[in-house]
């Protein structure tokens, strides 16, 4: 009985200092063993929650699946992995990454479930903070009155901003991929061509020119244009261009 005692201990002492949330179970989801991790998110003592149904102790929202279906999976697969949340008593909701599996006895049956959780809530609330600050740009590029456009060294097209239609008259879809020199005046095009190469070299003497843009009806508007070379940003791999109406 004594060579067990270490053994015990030791399992006790990792249980207690992991940071996943760590609950077994009998087959009939009956509360055996619940880590101190638990206790802090659930709100809920070892003492209270042992001998009780796990269902009764917690009620997790399922990500990307239902209950049934995660039952279904682990009644088949013996395993089931997934996202879920639970928000407590003092309203705090939590993260995780669950995984629910069969534990065996000494002979191979299955004779308990285990419950690993790890918290991923600070991850989640990233990925929420940068939707919403996407969401944020996204509607003040749609909302500009301004357009911005980018292209490669040679000039050619690859994004606009919806802002184009209402300035100059074309969709967005209407100039990818072709060329922004077309649009540009015939007066106006060699200025157009030494300032954008000077942008593409990164030492522009100008920053701002005012050309004539070919509007889809064909009428010339006076635009003031600015270029920033992005060509070294990663994300971003082009030079901005932003037309300002300048008449």
């Amino acid at each position: 009985m004594k060579s067990s005692t270490p053994s015990c201990n030791l399992q006790k002492i990792i249980l207690e200092n992991v940071s996943d949330i760590i609950i077994t179970t009998d087959l009939a989801f009956i509360v055996e063993s619940w880590n101190h991790i638990a206790e802090h998110v659930y709100c809920v003592p070892a003492t209270d929650a042992i001998g009780r149904r796990l269902g009764e102790l917690v009620n997790f929202t399922f990500h990307g699946t239902t209950i049934e279906q995660a039952f279904q999976d682990l009644a088949t697969n013996k395993i089931w992995r997934g996202e879920v949340s639970y928000t407590n008593k003092h309203g705090e909701t939590f993260h995780f990454l669950q995984t629910v599996k069969y534990t065996p006895d000494e002979e191979g049956k299955e004779s308990g479930i285990l419950a690993v959780g790890r918290d991923i809530t600070e991850r989640k609330r990233a990925e929420e903070q940068l939707q919403q600050s996407e969401k944020f740009y996204r509607s003040l590029i749609a909302d500009s009155l301004d357009v911005t456009m980018l292209m490669n060294g040679n000039g050619d097209i690859s994004f606009a901003t919806p802002s184009i239609e209402r300035v100059l008259g074309y969709a967005p879809e209407e100039i990818l991929n072709t060329n922004a020199f077309q649009y540009i005046h015939p007066d106006d095009l060699e200025w157009t061509k030494e300032s954008f190469a000077k942008e593409v070299e990164e030492n522009p003497e100008i920053k701002f020119i005012v050309v004539r843009v070919r509007k889809k009806t064909g009428e010339w508007l006076w635009c003031m244009a600015r270029g920033h070379n992005l060509l070294n940003n990663p994300y971003i791999n082009a030079i901005a261009v932003f037309l300002h109406d300048d008449t």
